[in-house]
């Protein structure tokens, strides 16, 4: 079994229990969707936490801000991050929906 297997099924495992926030999806589909491309779509990101806090950061800002590799996949990155007003780690971080107006 390789590391991605392994953390695949710890990840699963952890879920079960209710352990985990973040949900681990079933197919590597995820792995595809990284910082890098969403800075080449120069796109407006949306982090979104479980207490109801919510930013809209562009891709290049949240790389600065983060400091993390671009090739990291939304996810992973979304694993990692804390929110800055509860202290928890339930944070998401994905596209912001292009069917809603924010203006």
């Amino acid at each position: 079994m390789n590391r991605t297997e392994r953390d695949t099924q710890i990840w699963r495992e952890l879920e079960a229990r209710g352990q985990r926030w973040h949900y681990v999806p079933r197919d590597d589909a995820w792995r595809e969707c990284t910082l890098a491309k969403s800075i080449a779509e120069n796109a407006v990101m949306w982090v979104e936490c479980g207490c109801g806090r919510c930013e809209y950061p562009t891709a290049v800002e949240l790389a600065e801000r983060t400091g993390v590799d671009p090739q990291i996949p939304l996810l992973a990155l979304s694993m990692r991050m804390r929110c800055t007003a509860c202290g928890t780690k339930r944070v998401e971080v994905k596209h912001r929906p292009y069917s809603i107006s924010w203006d």
